[in-house]
């Protein structure tokens, strides 16, 4: 089990934003969007206007902040850590509002098929 102490700047994205994008993070935003084409925040409620793709995540903001148990998260993370599998780190900005960012919440093994619904429940993204 992990605890809440261990996580507090762990982030799960890491290297430099990819311009144009990564094919995991248009796999995601598949994913996320159910495979439909169009403008993603278009489909997507409670998604800022922040997206970022990087070489095996991509990461974005919340329009209004939600409470994960006691916990308040603005940014989420979701990266690639297998065949089928996404890591889900939920997040907010720490005391000086800038990175690192502070993880409230990890769920690792989220299978594809389950991802939409993680965020739905979790975020209110969907």
């Amino acid at each position: 089990m992990i605890k809440l102490k261990d996580l507090l700047s762990e982030e799960i994205t890491s290297g430099a934003i990819q311009m144009g994008g990564s094919d995991i993070g248009r796999e995601i935003v598949s994913i996320m969007t159910g495979g439909g084409k169009g403008y993603m925040l278009d489909k997507l409620s409670n998604m800022d206007n922040t997206f970022a793709q990087y070489k095996d995540s991509v990461e974005f903001g919340l329009q209004k902040k939600i409470k994960i148990g006691k916990e308040i998260v603005s940014r989420v993370q979701i990266k690639k850590t297998g065949k089928d599998k996404y890591s889900v780190a939920y997040l907010d900005w720490n005391e000086r509002g800038s990175r690192p960012l502070i993880t409230k919440k990890l769920i690792k093994n989220v299978s594809a098929k389950n991802l939409p619904k993680e965020l739905k429940k979790s975020v209110k993204v969907g």
